[in-house]
């Protein structure tokens, strides 16, 4: 055994010193984000698929934007409303088209503090407004025409599991996926040789920020 050189005591205090460091590191890492109560601003981007109803057989998926308004309660309910914007892509026997949908929605769930990464779900229920995009009236060279492709309203619900990571005290790093089924008033198609449509399933993921602004 090769001796160390320093006399028990001494050897006492490094191994104390290095025993309370690892422990508040331990404690730094794995401490609960108190900070994250009231309200909360969130953007998420994410990728959408539609799986079912007569939507799959025109719409295939598009690129997702959302933003949120939240409120955490003590009690880990959080309620919240919002929009949600997307651009469909068509399955490709109908070209370059696309479809816009524009979503206001309201949440209902509940937050899991575990401390830095928190897991949630949530109950969303939805306002779906479509429109066919790219139809323009005819309009002189020089001038933008307007879309004079209808629009359907319809409702819908949505289930939505996802984790807040917690690195900062008031900022938040969201992962979420969600699933998705949808009634609107019948969208005809029939311009760029589709049918009708009128109801769809769909799921996503996305990852975004949230801003606690609360101290």
């Amino acid at each position: 055994m090769v001796a160390s050189g320093l006399a028990p005591w001494e050897e006492a205090l490094g191994f104390s010193r290095r025993f309370f460091l690892a422990l508040a590191f331990v404690g730094v890492v794995s401490a609960p984000a108190q900070a994250q109560r009231g309200f909360a601003f969130s953007v998420d981007f994410g990728h959408t698929n539609v799986e079912g109803g007569n939507w799959a057989d025109v719409m295939k998926d598009g690129v997702h934007a959302e933003i949120m308004l939240d409120y955490l309660f003590g009690s880990g309910v959080i309620i919240g409303a919002g929009y949600y914007f997307v651009s469909y892509n068509l399955q490709p026997a109908f070209g370059d088209e696309t479809i816009s949908n524009v979503q206001p929605q309201a949440a209902l769930g509940y937050v899991f503090d575990l401390g830095k990464v928190r897991p949630y779900a949530q109950i969303r229920g939805t306002i779906v407004r479509l429109r066919l995009e790219g139809h323009k009236e005819t309009t002189p060279p020089d001038e933008e025409g307007e879309n004079t492709s209808e629009q359907r309203w319809g409702t819908g619900a949505t289930l939505m599991l996802g984790t807040e990571f917690t690195p900062w005290r008031v900022l938040t790093f969201d992962l979420a996926g969600w699933y998705g089924a949808f009634t609107t008033q019948e969208l005809d198609l029939s311009e760029i040789g589709g049918g009708v449509i009128d109801q769809g399933r769909a799921w996503g993921v996305q990852l975004g920020i949230k801003w606690y602004p609360s101290p």
